[in-house]
Parts: C-alpha cells; structure tokens; sequence
C-alpha cells in the first residue's frame, strides 16, 4: 500500500451508509463516519428534494449514527420516480457512499423501494403495479413430484410470486392446495435459469406482502439447482462436475481446445455439445465434444469471441441418464475462483485481455489492458508526461499525438513508455492549423503497424479545472501577426491548447482601454443564430438604443439569414476585433469562448472589467451543467432563470452563485412563441431526442442502445401506420451531434417518418409548427410546454443518463406523460391522435416558468442595466 493511498486513508473524510431498516411508520438509516476528529450531530441534517427535514438523531456506538425518518416525509410527486436524500453537515453536502450488505427494499406509501447510494441518496420507486403491504409472509418450501411446493403462515389467497432484482421481475403463476400450501409447476422455475433476485414477493388481488423463508434451503432439480437463503432466490443450471480444466490456443491458431475430466457425473449418459451462451442466457454456438474414457475434449473457433466482447458463459450439454432428455448443464471445479486461461484478442482494432474464468461455472470476460498517462508539468515550451502501459503493446509504437480539433490533422513525436520531456515545437503545430482560433488535443497513440490499436488523450490529474485560465501561455510574434498558445483543460482533465491570432491591424484596435457601457455584444454557440442569443438581439434592436452586436462564424449555415445585418460580425473579422475590444457587456447562452476572438480571461484586453451575462441556452434542472461558479477565476456577474425553485434549488444552492447574481427574468425565445389553443388537434408530431454523454467514438455509437432504440421507434409498424391512416405528419430531428449517424442508417428505407436535417430548419420553428413532442430529457420540452402543447417523454435508459444524479425532482421539470418501453409509447402516441387523451392532462407550470407575459426580453435588459447603473 502506497504512502500516498495510506495518508488518503486518515485524512480523507468518509461517510457510508451501512444499513437500511423499514419499519411500519419510519425508515432507519444508519450511517458510519470516519476521519472526524469531533462528530456534533447538532451540525447533521437531512434534506429530502432540497428541502430541510426534521428527523431523530442517535449516536450508536463508535462512529456510527443512526437517523429515523416518518414515512409521511417520503412522499412521491406524481410522475416521480425516486426521492432524493441529502445529507449535510456543518451546511456542506457529504458523499454518502453504499457499505450496505443486507436488503436495501422498502416499502412507501404502497410502493416498493429500492435505497441507492451514488454520492447521494435515492430512494427509487420500482414498481407501480401492486400496492405493497409492510407485512411478512413465511414460508417453508419442499418438492412434491414435479412441482415446487410451499405452506404459508397465513390464510391469504395468493394468486402469483413476483420477483424482483432492481427493475428487474418475473411473475410465476400459483396454484392453491387447500388454505396455505402453493405449487409450481417446475418447468416455471426452470426458466428463471441464472437469474438471481433478491425480493420475493406473494401477491394477493392488488396487494404484494413480502415473503420470508423459514430457513437456508437447496434443492438439486433435474434440469436446476435452486438456492434459498431467507430473501434470496437463486436458480442454477444443474452441475457437471470436472476437474483438471485445460483450455489452449490451437497450434494452428483456429482457436482453443478445452479439456476437462469428468468427475463421478453417473447421472450424464452422453455428451454431446459444448455450449455457448450470452448472459441473457441464449445460445450463442454449439461445439461438439469428443470423449476418452472420463476426458472430455472440443475445439472452438477463435471467431466467436472476437465479434464482440459481451461476457459469454460456457456450458456442456449431454443427454441425462434414466431420461433421455438433452441438458445443459454448468461446469463446475471443486476450488474457488481461478482463471483457467487468459490471452490477447483484438476486437475492431482494439486489443483486450480475454480471460477463461472457472467459478461454479466457466465465464468469458474480457477486459481493457492496463494503460495510464499523465502530465507532471507544462510551461510555454515543454511538456513533461508519463505512459505506462501492459506488455500487450509492447511491440506497438508510440507516438504524442497533437490533433487540431475542426480538422483533425495531426502531427506526431515517438516517444517511449516511461518519463517524457518534450520540447513543443509550434512551428510544426502552425502546419495544422485550420482557424485562426482553434483547439489543439493531445493524445498518447499505440500502433501496430498502420493499425491503431489504443488512443488516450493526456490528463493533468493534479491541476484544477477552471475554464478561463490557463497554465502556459506562449506568444508567437511575426511581422503581421501575434499568435497565442494557452495549456488548459477539458472538464475531464484532459491537457489541451488554446491558439488564437490576432494580426497587427487587428492588434492595433484592441488597445482601448475604456470598455463602452453602450455596445454589447452578444452570441450563442459560435456557429448558431437560433436560440436566446439573437432573439434578445433582435429584441435590443427592435427596442432600445443599445448598439448590440451579434457575431457567428460566417461557414455556419444560419450565417446566410443574417449576413445583411450590419450588426452581425463575422467571428474573427476585423470588425469583431474592434467591438469585442470595446463591448462593456457580453451577452451568451454559452461560454465566452463561443463570442470572443481571443481567450476570455483576466487579462486579455479588458476581459476582468466586462459585464458577464449568462442567458442560458435552456432551463436547469435535469442534468447538472458545467457552469458552477467554482468553474470560473471571473464568473457570471447575472445568471437568468425562469423560476424560483430554478434559481433556489439549482443556481444557488447547488451551482454556489450568489442570489443576487441570479435574476429570475425568463428565456429570451419564449417571448416568441405561441400559446396554442387547447382545442388544437394533433396533426404534425415532432421527435427530437438529446444527446448521451457516453457515446465517444463512432463503434460506441453504432453499437448503443440509443441508435438502437430511436431506429426502433421511427420503423415502428403502428407508427408508421399511424401516418397513413389519420393522415399525420411525423418528423424526427436528432441532436447535431447525432445527425450523420442518423442519416446513414436512414438512408434507402421505407419509413414514413421524415427525417429533418440540421439547418434545414430553426429548431424554434420546428417547435412552434408542430402539435406533440416526443423528446427525452431535452431542455426544448420547456418550450411546447410553454405553448401549451403535449409532450411524452421517452425514459428507456433514465437510470444512465441520471447516473451522476439530478438537480430537481422529476415531476418538477418532466411536465408530461413518461414512457420507459417502446409499446407503451407509441400506444401513447396513438391515444393523443385518435383519442384527443392529451386535452385531458393536467400539467402544473409554475414551477417551471414564474412569467408567461412575454416580457423576458424586457427583464432581462432592466437586469443587464441595473448592473451597469451600479459598476
């Protein structure tokens, strides 16, 4: 154990919750603290959805506290799925972390529950289907002949068993004998093969009561082995006893040859397959086996590993003596977990260490090589960094990779694993330059031969992120122009360079001073004119005498709407130089960097002296944006919102602003929308979903649920029937970062769905021309729910996108029906065309928008002024 990870031990603050107890009327949490040198529970409190609650405090034992809380403060909104539970000390939010080994389900307010503890607490409805009753069931289970037989301790009349692991269940129909004794058939256990659950519930018409073994029982099945444990319910393939397991690659390198010794199995007849299965427990491929006296051997192609690497499982199929019946049954070695064999593989180019595992069972896993790197130190002309890499490159090459981000042209250094000290050689990178302003990434890139095998882009682990400073900056001077380097980092960590130029006649307009109270210029992202950005320009310049600028790269598409506005600058332009440098306000839904030619930081050209005013690009509340106060050396002097709990629950409370930075004024766009008429028909549906932070390269995407799932909906029969039928219009317009992936898989089928390209229209008019959106987590939802118009939900995946938590309850900001399975929306869908369902849903707005009187615009403005009237 390192002395760094030693002194990280004492120093470093813990909390965990260690367990969970549901009694009739409260919840118990106990929770073990460490590395305080005095816990005052006076300074301890709970907040449930943000809000502070009284709860009962004890000390129990040596650091451990246990905290009781009244069911009736746990209560969940309609459409909510889980409640969030906070825990503070000394006002600082703690990390609560899962050191929990018993159950973590709890039954409220009818529902059942499930604690999870990601940094916070939540508590997460699973399942809406039965009223859950807070009483146990005991039973004592037996085999009778062919059925699974079961005497409970009371006289309910159970109708079903439901199982549940998380979101996953199965229901088992039941059938009575006599008052308490239940059976089921045992082919209905044998399909809950390899599934393991932890709840068992017995249902009873509308009401579910737990159920509670007397005792630890196992029962050896024909097919299964079944495990109970008091909650647990575990079904095993029947075993196949072996020992003295060899598996190595083929001489030929074919693939493997598995060997293994049969042991004392005088209930297996015949062997006939090897089996393998994914872990969904279907049939991958069979293999035949040969036998010799007790040895048992098969070869099995290298191919079906490296198609993909879903962990697969191995089994061994055999016909059963006294029955004939073919079974497949589980390999299993009298020793603890070993791995059987491990080797190299290269899927698409990237390689894995592919390991055989024997553990009451053989398993394939596979895992990436180890690989880190990291900057110790960079300055204005070197860079110092480490790479260490698995033996499984050790062949391969190694290059420091500097990549231009808009063109991806590159130039690289060989280096070896090891300490690197590189000298930066900017007269190379200028080769790579595509934009006078531009982002240059570094990678570490692995080879073998012209295949890449391993890309990583470089971290500065020990340097804190701030978005508007640097760490090196090195100036470039020639006779025409000032060419400026800046060493920062992403949000992960990752090192980069920041390059901008500015020409001597550009350079010669930047020395003023004096910044002008009068002249504002303003932007979204730097290639778009379509959000709040230049709707509060038009509206200045419609009604004030502001001199307000609006600047956009000239190659972006909604360039051409507006290259007649004298007012619009061409990003980078001479003219955008001159008013930069003189723009007393800058106004952006995004980053500075989108609107400002050079870096927006303390001193560059008065940068520190600006008025810095944050429009938003929509409203907060789902997923948590990087635009903390903590972020930035020079933060947003005026943070607009749209509501209170917007600006309370989120700006303040969880982003660190100051409440009187955050003004509660209203997005710019709504001014320019619509309210619809309730008695509006649906006719155009638009489905506009966001983008997923985890799809990183074009393998991950073309292999995600998220393609997967969107191509599913749009080719959708009844949808597309829908179409035909009541003669309506649906469009699908993906995120911009989706759009080409889209296109190409959209490409040459016969859908009735449109697909609408970006630019072809402003998302503000897609909006405002259809009747229902079909989005997921997408911040234009608050837009058609401010027109007035329906909107469903699609939450297939919520649990991943909300992985890192949510910033508000989700019936606070999802105003509209919530669909997690593709029937059930489009039965949805078809309810609000045919049936006209959606005039009767009832959605609450003010938590969303504390105005709707198309004024945002002048809010803001009077915000923007006060600020100005006080500097």
């Amino acid at each position: 154990m390192s002395t760094l990870y030693k002194l990280k031990n004492i120093l470093v603050r813990r909390f965990d919750c260690v367990s969970v107890e549901d009694k009739t009327d409260k919840i118990v949490i106990e929770y073990k603290y460490k590395n305080y040198l005095v816990f005052n529970k006076d300074q301890f409190e709970v907040r449930i959805q943000n809000k502070t609650v009284p709860v009962v405090i004890k000390k129990s034992g040596t650091n451990h506290l246990k905290v009781e809380i009244d069911k009736d403060l746990l209560t969940f909104e309609a459409k909510e799925t889980f409640i969030k539970v906070n825990c503070f000390y000394n006002g600082k939010k703690l990390w609560v972390r899962d050191n929990n080994k018993g159950s973590l389900y709890l039954t409220i307010d009818g529902k059942l529950c499930e604690v999870e503890c990601t940094k916070n607490m939540y508590i997460k409805s699973l399942n809406e289907d039965y009223t859950f009753v807070n009483e146990k069931v005991k039973l004592k289970p037996f085999i009778n002949e062919s059925n699974f037989t079961f005497e409970t301790s009371n006289n309910y009349q159970f109708s079903k068993i439901l199982l549940i692991n998380g979101s996953n269940k199965s229901e088992i129909p039941l059938k009575a004998i006599g008052k308490s004794n239940y059976t089921i058939p045992i082919e209905k256990i044998e399909m809950l093969a390899m599934e393991e659950y932890k709840a068992m519930y017995l249902v009873n018409e509308d009401n579910a009561y737990r159920a509670k073994f007397d005792n630890k029982y196992s029962f050896n099945l024909y097919h299964y082995y079944i495990e109970i444990n008091r909650n647990n319910f575990f079904v095993y393939h029947k075993i196949f006893k072996a020992e003295n397991i060899i598996l190595k690659e083929t001489p030929d390198k074919y693939g493997f040859i598995i060997n293994m010794k049969s042991k004392g199995n005088k209930h297996i007849k015949e062997y006939l397959n090897v089996v393998l299965m994914n872990y969904e427990n279907e049939i991958i491929a069979k293999y035949p086996v040969k036998t010799y006296e007790d040895m048992i051997t098969s070869k099995i192609p290298y191919d079906i590993f490296i198609d993909n690497r879903a962990k697969k499982n191995m089994y061994i199929e055999a016909v059963e003596e006294g029955t004939s019946r073919n079974v497949i049954y589980s390999i299993s070695e009298n020793v603890k977990e070993r791995i059987i064999s491990e080797t190299a593989v290269s899927i698409n180019n990237q390689y894995y260490h592919m390991r055989f595992i024997s553990n009451n069972g053989i398993y394939v896993k596979y895992r990436k090589p180890f690989f880190k790197n990291g900057v110790n130190y960079i300055n204005e002309n070197k860079i110092n960094f480490f790479v260490k890499a698995d033996d499984i490159y050790s062949h391969c090459t190694f290059t420091l990779t500097f990549e231009e981000r808009y063109s991806k042209e590159t130039i690289e250094y060989y280096i070896e694993p090891g300490e690197t000290l590189l000298d930066i050689k900017y007269d190379e990178i200028e080769k790579i330059i595509s934009k006078p302003k531009t982002i240059v990434d570094l990678f570490i890139t692995v080879r073998e031969q012209d295949h890449i095998v391993r890309k990583e882009k470089i971290r500065y682990r020990t340097a804190k992120y701030k978005k508007d400073t640097y760490f090196s900056k090195k100036i470039i001077k020639d006779n025409n122009q000032e060419i400026n380097y800046l060493s920062t980092i992403t949000p992960f960590k990752n090192i980069k360079l920041e390059r901008f130029s500015i020409t001597n006649n550009q350079l010669k307009l930047m020395n003023n001073k004096a910044k002008d109270p009068n002249i504002w210029l303003i932007g979204e992202r730097f290639d778009t004119a379509q959000d709040n950005g230049i709707v509060f320009f038009n509206w200045l310049r419609a009604n004030t005498s502001i001199d307000a600028y609006y600047v956009i790269d000239e190659n972006a598409l909604d360039y051409q709407n507006l290259k007649h506005n004298k007012k619009v600058l061409k990003f980078g332009s001479i003219e955008h130089f001159k008013i930069a440098s003189k723009a007393k306000v800058l106004v952006s839904t995004h980053d500075f960097e989108n609107i400002l030619p050079y870096k927006p930081a303390k001193g560059f050209f008065g940068y520190e002296d600006t008025l810095k005013v944050f429009l938003q690009h929509g409203v907060l509340g789902r997923k948590s944006v990087e635009y903390h106060k903590d972020y930035y050396e020079q933060p947003f002097d005026i943070f607009n919102v749209s509501s209170m709990s917007e600006k309370y629950d989120v700006v303040v409370n969880e982003m660190g602003y100051d409440k009187e930075q955050v003004y509660i004024s209203g997005l710019s766009r709504f001014d320019n929308l619509p309210i619809a008429n309730d008695n509006n028909n649906i006719k155009k549906i638009l489905i506009m979903p966001t983008w997923r932070d985890w799809l990183n390269s074009d393998f991950t995407f073309e292999n995600s649920e998220y393609l997967e799932k969107y191509l599913s909906l749009i080719k959708n029969k009844k949808l597309n029937q829908l179409i035909e039928s009541n003669n309506v219009e649906i469009n699908f317009y993906p995120h911009y970062r989706a759009q080409s992936y889209f296109k190409l898989f959209l490409m040459n089928n016969d859908i009735k769905v449109q697909y609408v390209e970006l630019g072809e229209k402003s998302v503000q008019s897609l909006l405002i021309e259809h009747d229902l959106l079909i989005t997921d987590y997408s911040s234009v939802s608050f837009d058609f729910t401010y027109m007035n118009k329906p909107v469903i939900f699609y939450h297939f995946d919520v649990e991943r996108f909300f992985r890192k938590g949510i910033l508000r309850p989700i019936h606070e900001t999802f105003l509209g029906e919530i669909m997690y399975d593709e029937k059930k929306l489009v039965d949805q869908i078809y309810d609000y065309v045919v049936n006209d369902s959606f005039k009767k849903v009832e959605v609450e707005k003010d938590s969303i928008f504390k105005y709707i009187d198309k004024n945002n615009n002048e809010r803001i403005y009077n915000s923007i002024v006060e600020n100005l009237e006080r500097q």
